[in-house]
């Protein structure tokens, strides 16, 4: 066991809260008065930094007298229509797989690895993760909803959180949420904790903490001491008795809705900014991205050229056999050919949307994109004229690792542009996601 190293953030709430507080978690709190604090809260941030170092004994030890997430008033910071960059679950395997049961030993907690289906989880700004599923107390179809739920929330923190966490385990249980550093994982127990939590509407902002610790706990190895003993005192009292331990989830949260959704925490936004103005300007001097919670990541960009050619190839056959268009007088089929510098494989990835692209060839002009076509086996992809259902020539391209990209046609969002394994081994066609190199593209730009 490694000691400190997994950490919860209801641990406080749920032994020490008062009676009248329990009853406040199970109410939405009202709307307050919306009003634009971003300005003001860029000075205020300025002139409090630039003042002398607070005295910690002439100040309260704490702000809050629980956990950040245990506040009602920070319950909406992400809500269930907030955006997502959620993309896909793409099964990979059952497999036993090594994580923290909190529960195992007398509640002391040990490590295990239970068999578990284990999925990888793929965001629309290329980050992936894996959750890991423990089957016992589960069905396979209730793994995948699992899987997928998790996933969209996941999606919606920042893609600095999300980044760190690199694996997500999910399993029968009681006990509390945890994250930890050192593996880079959350755990995820799915009993009365997660209900509660899906009553109370402080889900998605519980795995914001957790996920801060997966992702940022590191930061207690580096100078975050030096900034937090500048500032008047801690966040919550859950931060005030674990400095070393809970300070940064505590404080991320806040720090993440204050700056990128200030109108969330009107009521409580100058109270923030006076209890750690430091914290906030050591946060704000990482430049961490925050898509989707804000749109200040490069998630607008396109991953391709738009004035390029590119050249598209698969793990299992290689480079060489492209893509390219039957030259049999309908001019529609895509297939592998033995590469060669034809237009028919050239190749240009348009974006059109936040994380959707159309493909054409040089050979048959822009007006032609490839598509599922209406009438046709669908799940045979055409070059044809776009359709005012933008579904059909609308991709997903995600990169998968080693240089590798997943296509998925947004009319079959569980289907990945794949090979059929046939003997020829040259038709595509859009098959259930998996891992399966026929689906693994290497896209090159052609010089």
């Amino acid at each position: 066991m490694i000691v400190g190293r997994f950490t919860d953030n209801k641990r406080h709430y749920l032994t020490n809260q008062s009676t009248e507080m329990k009853d406040d978690l199970t109410k939405h709190r009202s709307p307050g008065h919306r009003f634009k604090v971003i300005q003001q809260v860029r000075l205020v941030i300025m002139l409090l930094t630039s003042l002398p170092s607070f005295s910690v004994q002439a100040q309260l030890p704490y702000t809050y007298p629980h956990g950040t997430t245990w506040h009602p008033d920070f319950y909406d910071i992400i809500t269930e229509n907030d955006p997502s960059a959620f993309q896909s679950v793409v099964y990979q395997s059952e497999a036993n797989a090594q994580m923290w049961d909190r529960e195992a030993n007398n509640n002391q907690g040990q490590w295990v690895t239970p068999k578990s289906w284990v999925f990888q989880l793929q965001y629309n700004d290329g980050i992936t993760s894996e959750i890991r599923v423990r089957q016992r107390g589960f069905t396979n179809p209730q793994a995948v909803a699992l899987a997928k739920k998790y996933g969209w929330m996941m999606g919606q923190i920042p893609a600095c959180l999300r980044a760190g966490v690199k694996e997500i385990n999910i399993m029968k249980g009681d006990a509390l949420f945890g994250g930890n550093n050192f593996m880079k994982s959350i755990d995820i127990t799915i009993g009365e904790t997660s209900e509660l939590y899906e009553k109370t509407g402080n889900m998605e902002e519980t795995l914001v903490h957790e996920a801060s610790h997966a992702a940022l706990d590191y930061l207690y190895q580096q100078n975050w001491g030096v900034f937090r003993d500048k500032d008047p005192q801690f966040i919550s009292k859950y931060a005030y008795d674990n400095p070393n331990r809970e300070d940064i989830s505590e404080s991320f949260l806040l720090f993440m809705a204050l700056q990128h959704r200030s109108n969330r925490v009107t009521s409580q936004a100058q109270t923030i900014i006076r209890s750690m103005c430091n914290r906030i300007a050591y946060y704000s001097g990482m430049n961490l991205d925050m898509y989707p919670f804000s749109e200040n990541s490069q998630q607008n960009q396109s991953l391709f050229d738009p004035n390029a050619w590119y050249r598209l190839t698969t793990q299992w056959q290689g480079e060489g056999k492209a893509l390219d268009i039957a030259n049999d007088g309908r001019n529609n089929q895509p297939y592998l050919a033995n590469t060669a510098n034809v237009s028919g494989q050239h190749w240009r990835i348009t974006k059109i949307g936040e994380d959707t692209y159309k493909l054409h060839t040089m050979w048959q002009g822009s007006e032609k994109v490839l598509r599922c076509v209406p009438g046709t086996d669908t799940t045979k992809p055409l070059l044809d004229y776009e359709s005012s259902n933008v579904d059909n020539h609308s991709w997903t391209i995600t990169p998968i690792g080693n240089g590798y990209y997943r296509l998925i046609n947004l009319r079959y969002r569980d289907r990945s542009l794949d090979i059929i394994n046939d003997g020829y081994n040259n038709k595509t066609q859009l098959q259930p996601s998996g891992n399966y190199t026929g689906q693994y593209w290497m896209i090159t730009k052609i010089n």
